[in-house]
């Protein structure tokens, strides 16, 4: 897996979550009872555990870790299919996206039946609740990309899907209004990005008043123009 930075609290706090794992040979001593004995758990045991825990393991072939439901091929064939079946919109990009879904949709063939969490809502990938799954959906996906063919490509269709309604909201205030339960579905990267895009929203209309004689462009148009 690639290294990260130590002392990032949100990768921290995002190494937390459990992962499924199956024991290849004896683990003893994950863990202690209150009288000090250690834990024995045989050969072939399905067990969760932190990926803080679970990928070391992994790596010097004690545990075999699996995908997380979360992202599981039946996660994302619910998604892909809600993008591939929308209304399309007027303009070349959307439609590059329903053919990009689409595609994507055909390859995964037919997943094997994977449990999923039950407070997912699988109504349309932009308004799925990502932060009920994980408070860190993309970046505890990346971690899973090396994993699962495919996630980078499906990660990317979601979060485009998403980041349509992401700007709306930061960019209306009236519409921010009126769909602020909305942004409780955002997980910490599209937060922060949220908050970015309204603070530079902030910021032009108050150039526009006259209250600053300078501001900066936004991060996007300096990292993508």
């Amino acid at each position: 897996m690639n290294s990260r930075d130590y002392y990032d609290i949100d990768d921290i706090l995002c190494v937390q979550q459990q992962v499924p794992c199956t024991t290849i040979q004896t683990l003893v001593g994950l863990s202690f009872d209150v009288h000090n004995n250690p834990s024995k758990h045989p050969q072939s045991q399905k067990l969760p555990l932190p990926f803080w825990l679970a990928d070391p393991l992994d790596a010097e072939e004690y545990v075999r870790m699996s995908i997380p439901p979360c992202f599981s091929k039946t996660t994302q064939k619910r998604l892909l299919a809600s993008i591939a079946s929308s209304t399309p919109n007027s303009g070349a990009s959307n439609s590059s996206t329903q053919a990009s879904s689409s595609a994507l949709l055909n390859s995964t063939g037919n997943p094997a039946s994977t449990a999923h969490p039950s407070n997912f809502i699988f109504l349309d990938a932009e308004i799925a609740n990502l932060r009920s799954i994980s408070p860190f959906f993309y970046k505890f996906a990346e971690r899973f990309v090396e994993l699962s063919p495919n996630l980078s490509q499906f990660l990317s269709l979601i979060f485009l899907n998403r980041l349509q309604r992401l700007v709306l909201l930061s960019n209306t205030a009236a519409g921010a209004e009126m769909e602020r339960g909305y942004v409780d579905y955002f997980d910490e990267s599209e937060r922060r990005l949220f908050a970015s895009c309204v603070e530079y929203r902030n910021n032009y209309f108050s150039w526009l008043r006259g209250d600053k004689q300078h501001i900066s462009a936004s991060f996007l148009v300096k990292r993508y123009s």
